[in-house]
Order: C-alpha cells, then sequence, then structure tokens
C-alpha cells in the first residue's frame, strides 16, 4: 500500500494548523507516506497511490489544499482521496450570515471530490454530507503520542510546572488560581497563555517543539468544555486537541469535560478529567489539593499516558480509516502500534517507582 499525505505545511504557520501536522507526522511514520507540499517536486514522488490524505484544521484549509495541490498528482491516484476536518461546525451549516455557509454554497463543489470526509466534531455529520454532497463519517480526534515522547509523572522534579492552561480556559477560574500560585511566596507556577494573544508562529515547527516541552514538564493541564466557559455563544460541545495534547503529555487533566456521550466514549477512565468547581476560589482550592495530592498524580498521568498509547493516537484513527475504506493495515502500522502497546505496558508500572 502506497500513501501520500498532501499538506499546507510548507505556506502556513497559524498555531491551530500544529494539529493538522501531528496527524501528518504519523501517517508518515505509521503508513510510510510521503509528503507533498507546495514545494515537493512531483518527479521525486511514487507513480501510483492507492491513498491520498488531506488533514485541516478547517473546511476552508481542506478546499485550499485541495484545489491548490491535488491536480497535480490526480493522474497518480488509484484509491480514495479522504480527508480529515478538525473544525468541522456542523452545526453552523444552517447559519446564513456564517462564513461556511459560502464555503459549502458556490465552492461546495471542491468537497464532492473527495470519496469522504472525516469529521472530528460528531454533530450534523449526516447534513453536512448533504450540503457538500459528499459522503461523511464522524471519527474522534487524537494526538501523536509517540511523538510527545512523555515520561509518567514520578516527582514534582520532573515537572516544575504546576498547571498549564493552554488554549481555550474558564478566565477567572484561571485568574484566581494565578493571583494564588503566580507571587513570590508560593512554590508553584501556573502558565497560562491566555494572557497573550497569539495565532501565528515565525517558526511553526520550534515552537510545537517548545509546547510538548513545556506540557511534558507541566503536572496538570485545565480544559473546559466551550459551554462553560462561553454560555451565551457556545454551540458545540465536543472532547478537543486540547484533551488529547494534554493527555498525550503525560499530565492530568482538571477542568470541565463536555457533558456528551463523547466524554463518556472516549475519556472513560479513572481521572481522565478531574473535574472544578464553577466558583473560582473553590476551584483554586480544589487545584492546590490535587496538586498536594502526588499519589493521585502519579497514578493518573500513569493511566492517561497508557489509555493514550491503547486508544487515542493518531495511528488508531488511521486504522478505522483504512477499514472504512476497504484497504489492508500494512506491516508498519502493526508495528507502529505495537510500539504504543509497548509504551502503555511500561508506563502502567511507572508509578510504583521514582525514575533515576
Amino acid at each position: 500500500m502506497k500513501t501520500l499525505v498532501i499538506s499546507s505545511r510548507a505556506e502556513k504557520f497559524l498555531l491551530s494548523d500544529a494539529c493538522a501536522y501531528d496527524a501528518e507526522d504519523v501517517a508518515i511514520a505509521a503508513l510510510g507516506a510521503d509528503l507533498m507540499t507546495a514545494r515537493t517536486d512531483t518527479a521525486t514522488l511514487a507513480r501510483r497511490y492507492d491513498l491520498v490524505l488531506i488533514f485541516g484544521v478547517s473546511f476552508d484549509r481542506v478546499r485550499e489544499i485541495k484545489t491548490q495541490l491535488l491536480s497535480t498528482v490526480r493522474d497518480r491516484i488509484s484509491g480514495p482521496v479522504v480527508a480529515y476536518i478538525f473544525g468541522a461546525y456542523g452545526a453552523l451549516v444552517r447559519d446564513t450570515k456564517h462564513p461556511l455557509r459560502q464555503l459549502i454554497g458556490p465552492r461546495k463543489t471542491a468537497f464532492s471530490d473527495f470519496d469522504r470526509l472525516y469529521l472530528g466534531i460528531g454533530d450534523e455529520v449526516a447534513e453536512i454530507a448533504t450540503c457538500l454532497n459528499v459522503e461523511t463519517r464522524y471519527l474522534p480526534m487524537a494526538a501523536n503520542v509517540l511523538g510527545a515522547a512523555a515520561q509518567a509523572y514520578a516527582g514534582a522534579p520532573d515537572r516544575p510546572i504546576a498547571v498549564n492552561a493552554f488554549g481555550r480556559q474558564k478566565a477567572d477560574i484561571l485568574n484566581a488560581l494565578s493571583d494564588r500560585l503566580n507571587r513570590p511566596d508560593s512554590r508553584g507556577l501556573v502558565y497560562y497563555t491566555n494572557l497573550l494573544r497569539i495565532g501565528e508562529a515565525v517558526d511553526l515547527f520550534r515552537y510545537r517543539a517548545m509546547f510538548w516541552q513545556v506540557l511534558r514538564q507541566s503536572r496538570v493541564s485545565t480544559a473546559f468544555d466551550h459551554f462553560f466557559t462561553d454560555p451565551q455563544t457556545a454551540r458545540l460541545s465536543y472532547v478537543g486537541p486540547r484533551w488529547f495534547e494534554a493527555l498525550a503529555a503525560g499530565t492530568v487533566v482538571a477542568g470541565v469535560a463536555p457533558q456528551t456521550a463523547d466524554r463518556a466514549a472516549l475519556l472513560d477512565w479513572e481521572d481522565a478529567t478531574i473535574d472544578l468547581s464553577a466558583d473560582p476560589a473553590a476551584a483554586t482550592d480544589q487545584m492546590l489539593a490535587l496538586l498536594a495530592d502526588d499519589a493521585r498524580l502519579k497514578a493518573a498521568s500513569a493511566r492517561n499516558l497508557a489509555q493514550m498509547s491503547l486508544r487515542h493516537d493518531w495511528s488508531h484513527r488511521l486504522s478505522d480509516i483504512l477499514a472504512t475504506e476497504g484497504i489492508a493495515e500494512p506491516a508498519s502500522l502493526e508495528r507502529y502500534q505495537r510500539r504504543l502497546k509497548d509504551n502503555a505496558a511500561r508506563v502502567a508500572q511507572q508509578p510504583l517507582r521514582a525514575r533515576a
């Protein structure tokens, strides 16, 4: 089996695109896929591909990649062309003022060329299929677990950052927590990214390496459901990248998880998300109690890494895609997932001892 990944990574440097590039990296490593960007010399590519994958953070990004690059290798493709869309905000298709209406109106023919769209959000999957004239399937998001290269928490010296708050957060809770811990008489540290407005990286890949290193040195990550952070404007509730990335890095997640079937299906192990109070003072007290409970942190960190290794790596989603498209799994994917199983077995024993 020969796979081609078509990517925007040679041109796009938005922080949000890093999620798509993580998925691409796993496809390259686990499937032995070739990577094509706007800078690729097509003469270096294979003469025939059994599967083409495009990962994009939005409908517009996927359309853009497909329009610019797919036509240049169309004659080399003998199998399905599929896309994975992270921000598949299907509930917005009925909003006539939303930009997505323009996308699925005159530009919907760009999507009908795909054999299937895999959607990272499960709302309105059937409606999106009708609007875009293409088959769709809900497929939860995941993380590059081996790429994160995390070890289970074994003691504060390993992870000097107490709390890592990246992405969408509940401001009043994080403000109270930061005020309590980020002061001279505290030995804790809250790394709170929302105190700056950033969206574009000068060097996305080095930024991403720093992102993972900071997560690997954090004990707890905070994550909150849309309807908890923005009850007036939220329209969708789903388990998104913040959970999968934080769990893959071996942090313990605290906050408020989506109150949906997804939480029960995807985050079904003990302490996958430790719920905090809506009251900022009470949530801060809960967080401090959690940080003081080293045994709970160690056990939860190990469980998180084991569960991510066994269930929520991007290679597991690739298995789902291959099965759906009727393509046999290559030996490289089996070897890759064996490494994940070995990783899960190793970290399951890690809380029993401190690392040297």
